[in-house]
């Protein structure tokens, strides 16, 4: 599968979502290990026709760590690729 780019601000979360609470630590931790050690995994998405935005599936922690390191100045890497500011990664 190849991997695409969005941007951040054209991905819709759902309120009904499971979690509604989120340790402000747990996401900077997350922050953290991917600036360190970079995406694992990604966010899963439903992209909508025309691929211009996209409904979020799995992965709202990842996404709350991605934009605290953009707010940081920080730098957002997957398989060894920077990702720029903004953007999210993932497959379709």
């Amino acid at each position: 599968m190849q991997v695409k780019l969005i941007k951040f601000k054209n991905i819709f979360i759902p309120e009904n979502r499971q979690r509604k609470e989120f340790d402000p630590q747990y996401i900077v931790d997350i922050a953290n290990s991917i600036e360190r050690n970079g995406l694992i995994n990604l966010p899963v998405l439903t992209v909508n026709k025309g691929g211009d935005t996209a409904t979020l599936v799995a992965g709202e922690c990842r996404l709350k760590g991605m934009e605290w390191l953009w707010n940081m100045s920080g730098t957002l890497k997957y398989s060894g690729e920077l990702i720029p500011e903004g953007m999210v990664p993932y497959q379709e």
